[in-house]
């Protein structure tokens, strides 16, 4: 009987043992694959912020070719505005007819009064 209890005694240690030598090696192994997917989240923080940087700085450099562009429309514009009157002088056309000095009408023509009372229902 007491061999019995020795026996299983050293048996329930050795199962107790080998437990916390597999706890252990499971802990260590999680640690080092946190440290892994930490790195690895790391360098893509990294990448992603070096990716919106850039985009960033494409933007502002479209923006700028954008605004160059604009401003020489606007100067285009001005100088038809200006040849437009002059036109307007050597022809003796009527200023008020074309009101160039005016912002131009935006959109369609007008609808007919039938149109707009249809739409109205």
């Amino acid at each position: 009987m007491l061999l019995l209890v020795l026996v299983m005694g050293g048996a329930i240690l050795g199962a107790l043992q080998g437990y916390r030598i597999g706890v252990d090696q499971t802990t260590e192994l999680l640690t080092a694959v946190s440290d892994s997917d930490a790195l690895r989240w790391q360098r893509q923080t990294v990448y992603q912020q070096q990716q919106v940087e850039d985009a960033i700085h494409q933007a502002r450099r479209d923006l700028d070719a954008l605004a160059l562009q604009i401003g020489r429309l606007e100067g285009e514009m001005a100088r038809l505005d200006a040849l437009g009157l002059e036109v307007l002088e050597h022809a003796g056309l009527s200023r008020e007819e074309f009101a160039l000095d005016s912002p131009p009408a935006l959109g369609g023509p007008a609808p007919a009064a039938e149109e707009r009372l249809s739409q109205e229902d």
